[in-house]
C-alpha cells in the first residue's frame, strides 16, 4: 500500500498540501532534531497503519463520523494529532487528507469543539472531492519518505 498526500490541485505549482502545511505550521519554531524526532514518530505510526491496510486496529488507526483517521497521543502533552485519510484498497493507497490537534480529554463545547468540528468539516470535503477526482494527490517529499525508512 502506497501513502499519498491529498492535494487540492497537483498541476499548479503554488498548490498548499493541508498535511504539509500543518507540519510547518506546528514545526517551524522547534529545533531541528526534535522536530525530526517528532516527524519520526508521527510517520512510524503512518507505516504501522499502512502495514496493517488502513484498517481500524484500536491503536493508530480509528473510524469516527464515517472518517478513517490516525490519531496519536503527542508523549508529555495532552494533544492528539489526527491525520483523516482515504482508504483506496482497489488501488492500494492510502491518501492523508489533513492534519490537524485536538486537546485530549477536553470537555465538550466550546472553541476547541468548534475548531475539532471545522476540521472534521475540511476532512470530510476534502474526502468528498477526492472520492469524486482520484487525481488530487501527491508523492510524500524525499525528506518524508527519508523519515520512513
Amino acid at each position: 500500500m502506497q501513502i499519498l498526500l491529498y492535494c487540492p490541485s497537483p498541476q499548479a505549482k503554488d498548490t498548499i498540501v493541508p498535511v504539509l502545511e500543518f507540519f510547518a505550521s506546528r514545526y517551524r519554531s522547534m529545533n531541528h532534531s526534535q522536530t525530526v524526532e517528532d516527524l519520526s514518530g508521527i510517520l512510524s505510526k503512518w507505516k504501522h497503519v499502512k502495514d496493517n491496510n488502513g484498517q481500524a486496529d484500536g491503536w493508530y488507526a480509528k473510524k469516527q463520523h464515517d472518517l478513517d483517521y490516525i490519531e496519536i497521543h503527542v508523549k508529555k502533552s495532552n494533544v492528539l494529532l489526527r491525520f483523516p485519510y482515504y482508504l483506496d484498497s482497489i488501488n492500494n493507497k492510502m491518501i492523508i487528507l489533513i492534519g490537524y490537534d485536538k486537546i485530549d480529554g477536553h470537555k465538550s463545547g466550546g472553541k476547541e469543539d468548534r475548531k475539532v468540528k471545522k476540521n472534521r468539516l475540511l476532512a470530510q470535503s476534502y474526502y468528498d472531492d477526492y472520492h469524486k477526482d482520484h487525481s488530487k494527490e501527491v508523492e510524500l517529499p524525499e525528506y518524508i519518505n527519508n523519515l520512513m525508512k
